[in-house]
């Protein structure tokens, strides 16, 4: 099952935290080195107070009148490239009656879709295993705490997203691509087959590709799998499953080889 990376996403504000400010003020006031570089350019520019004097008095008005803020912000838009170097995410959703994902997601109902046990021990490696939550507001990054990459901001990022996708009621498994298998410049977890609950075939989907899968599924560790299908509602904007095929039997005595 092919992990993505954030930077593949469709959505431009995956992954894009907002810095606090203060936070990345206390970070610069709690380093030694940062106080006594910006005191020495203040007795350049005829600063004539101790150091103790600026440290509790003038540091920190010095440093948010100073504060990059565009520089900040870039930064947090980008995050989705930081974080694209170190982590692959497979993005699964509660809703398997939901038209707009079969639109979005599914080629256009030509497509289909599996359903994971998202507990099972081949997701083991997982660093973040959650339902995804929608906020009106992008999450905050807190400068004064670990690296982006090993900090719990990062699980806080990943499930995170805004409102305007809160139909997808999504889920998310996220693995350090260092535990991924990469084929062809992308990456993938090796999925047991007992990780594998269902297959839901799309509406519109071709005939032969079902029937591939059919055999497949029948001569493989896979036969366990529940088979359904989408149908359109007849009166209604709403589609529905329905168990694939009617006949079990003569569908499946009618699989052939795969061509």
């Amino acid at each position: 099952m092919k992990a993505s990376r954030p930077n593949e996403f469709n959505d431009i504000f995956e992954f894009c935290p907002v810095s606090e400010p203060h936070s990345l003020v206390r970070k610069a006031m709690a380093d030694p080195n940062t106080c006594r570089r910006l005191y020495e350019t203040e007795r350049i520019n005829g600063y004539t107070k101790s150091f103790e004097y600026f440290k509790a008095h003038d540091l920190e008005p010095r440093l948010i009148a100073n504060l990059p803020r565009r520089k900040l912000e870039s930064k947090d838009l980008d995050a989705r490239i930081e974080a694209s170097k170190f982590i692959g995410v497979i993005c699964l959703s509660y809703r398997s009656k939901e038209y707009l994902l079969w639109s979005h997601y599914a080629d256009c109902h030509r497509g289909c879709a599996l359903g994971i046990n998202v507990r099972h021990e081949c997701f083991g490696r997982a660093r973040i295993n959650e339902k995804v939550h929608y906020n009106k507001y992008r999450p905050k990054r807190k400068w004064d705490r670990a690296g982006f990459a090993k900090s719990e901001e990062l699980k806080k990022v990943c499930i995170t997203k805004s409102k305007i996708w809160q139909y997808e009621r999504e889920h998310r498994i996220a693995i350090p691509l260092n535990e991924l298998e990469k084929r062809n410049g992308q990456y993938f977890v090796k999925l047991h087959p007992e990780a594998v609950q269902h297959i839901i075939y799309g509406e519109q989907m071709d005939l032969e590709y079902m029937r591939r899968i059919e055999f497949l599924l029948n001569h493989s560790d896979f036969s366990h799998v529940r088979r359904f299908q989408i149908q359109r509602d007849p009166r209604s904007y709403s589609i529905r499953l329905v168990q694939y095929p009617p006949d079990v039997a003569r569908v499946r005595a009618q699989a052939g080889p795969v061509k």
